[in-house]
């Protein structure tokens, strides 16, 4: 039940590649290897909040 817990926490919410022993035992590197889905995220994500606002403020601009 704990570790169900915490990759469904780990997941949606930091979205960081790394197992509870590495957690637990504050073994947790930062390289590109495990935070690549948080990149891949943000980025998305931002290019999608671009493209809205380009819609709501140049509405006749877009090609639908």
């Amino acid at each position: 039940m704990v570790l169900n817990g915490f990759q469904t926490i780990k997941f949606y919410a930091l979205r960081i590649d790394y197992d509870l022993f590495d957690y637990k035992h504050q073994n947790i590197c930062w390289t590109f290897s495990k935070i690549k889905r948080s990149v891949f995220l943000l980025i998305n994500g931002c290019i999608s909040l671009l493209y809205l606002l380009l819609c709501v403020v140049w509405p006749h601009l877009m090609i639908t």
